[in-house]
This record gives structure tokens, sequence and C-alpha cells, in this order.
């Protein structure tokens, strides 16, 4: 369309940027509507959608679980692990730790840091209850690194109530507003 615009007619140049403008601002909002679709099924991946990550590793992604049976998961909003060495840990678990594997082919072939069962032997992860598919998996990565990866501690009231409702009884009265609940600078 460019081409046939005639540099003398300003109009026709005014509404060819127009139109780029629109498309480009269209497609930057597709980009974050799908991008914060994402990030809410990597939540509900977090939940309790598959891969159940609360009850090791606590809603926060502090290491406080919510469940006093389970293992105590590390502390990820301490983490400053890369997204592809996390995404490993999550497809693959960590040998020698009781972090499972969420990928159903784990350790079927050396797709897993290298080795397969029978080369990992004892040190190999158990199978997570459920497995996660690809999709799943991206999206936890999505949300992980947007709301807890190295977000530091202590988690605040206002990041208790952005994951579970404004108000919630579950934050009110356990976690102190963000100005109070950040350490004071230089001690």
């Amino acid at each position: 369309m460019i081409s046939k615009l005639n540099p003398f007619k300003p109009r026709q140049w005014a509404a060819a940027a127009l139109s780029a403008a629109i498309l480009a601002v269209g497609a930057f909002g597709f980009s974050s509507g799908a991008e914060a679709q994402n990030v809410k099924l990597g939540k509900t991946t977090w939940q309790e959608g598959g891969a159940d990550c609360v009850r090791c590793h606590g809603w926060a992604g502090d290491g406080q679980g919510e469940d006093e049976r389970a293992p105590q998961g590390a502390n990820l909003r301490l983490s400053f692990l890369d997204r592809d060495t996390m995404e490993m840990f999550i497809k693959c678990g960590i040998p020698g730790t009781e972090m499972p594997h969420f990928d159903r082919g784990a350790y079927t072939d050396d797709r897993c840091f290298g080795q397969t069962a029978q080369q990992i032997g004892n040190d190999k992860p158990d199978i997570a209850e459920r497995t996660i598919i690809k999709r799943q998996i991206d999206a936890l990565l999505d949300y992980l690194y947007a709301e807890v990866v190295g977000k530091g501690m202590p988690v605040s009231l206002e990041v208790c109530e952005a994951y579970y409702s404004v108000g919630s009884t579950r934050c009110v009265g356990k976690y102190a507003p963000a100005a109070e609940a950040a350490p004071a600078a230089g001690g």
C-alpha cells in the first residue's frame, strides 16, 4: 500500500500512519492480553490445576507449604534462577531431592540433565502425582517470573490480597502493608 501513496498527498500518508498505529496498538494489546491469560493459567497451575505447587512452596512461593505432610519447597521469592534452569527443574525435578518431575517423559531419554533413568539410578526424582503439559509449564513459568521469583521477602498484605482477594481473612492481620513489611534501609 505504501508504494502506491502519492508523496504529495499528505492525507494518504496520514491515513496510512493511522492504520499502522491502530495495527500496532491492536497487536500490542493482543500480546498483553495473551500474556495476562498465560499468567492466569500459570497461577491456576501453581494453585491446583495440575502442579499443586502450593503444597510444598506455599501460596507466596516462600517455602511455607500448605500441606504439613509435604516436604518444604524452596523459597522461590529469594531465587534468582534463570528461566531455563527453572524450566528444567519443573520438568525434570531435582535429582537427589524431593522435588518431583512434572514432565511425563522425563528420564525416558536424556532430556533431563543428559541422563536416562538407568543412568541416574536412585537419585532419579519421583514423578509428580499429576504431570503437566508444555503449555502449563510455560504458563507456570510466566506466572512465577511475573509474581514470585526474585520478589524478595517479607510477603506484604498487598501481595497476599493480590493472590487471594482484597480483605481476605487469609491476609488481613497476618501480613503487614508493604511500607511496614519492607526491611529498613541500611539496617
